[in-house]
């Protein structure tokens, strides 16, 4: 049976994000989101916008910076973040996908169940 309860507390939801690399080739990396998941109506009148991205992404793990280190969660650095379009659209898939309430392929892979 379904229970509707409330959802206001972020979910933490793998990003798969494919870095281009010469010769038509990507590097695939994953990082955490924390996702804030919005009503349906508030979506649709945001979806698109930076305001959108604003809403959704709300934290983050294992975003590293050009040296290595652990990168902050700011509004700062979502933004440039945001900015790198394979990026974003994996931030995008991925949150499309978890509010679908679609289970992440290989999970149980992952969990080491599989």
């Amino acid at each position: 049976m379904f229970r509707m309860v409330s959802n206001d507390a972020p979910i933490k939801w793998p990003v798969t994000i494919h870095t281009p690399v010469d010769g038509g080739e990507s590097v695939k990396s994953e990082i955490t989101a924390h996702f804030m998941l919005l009503p349906l109506s508030e979506a649709a009148d945001l979806v698109g916008d930076q305001a959108f991205l604003e809403s959704i992404l709300v934290g983050w793990d294992g975003v590293q910076d050009e040296a290595g280190n652990p990168l902050p969660f700011t509004a700062e650095n979502r933004d440039r973040l945001c900015e790198i379009s394979y990026v974003k659209s994996g931030i995008l898939a991925a949150y499309f996908e978890c509010s679908s309430g679609a289970a992440r392929k290989n999970s149980r892979k992952r969990r080491g169940t599989g």
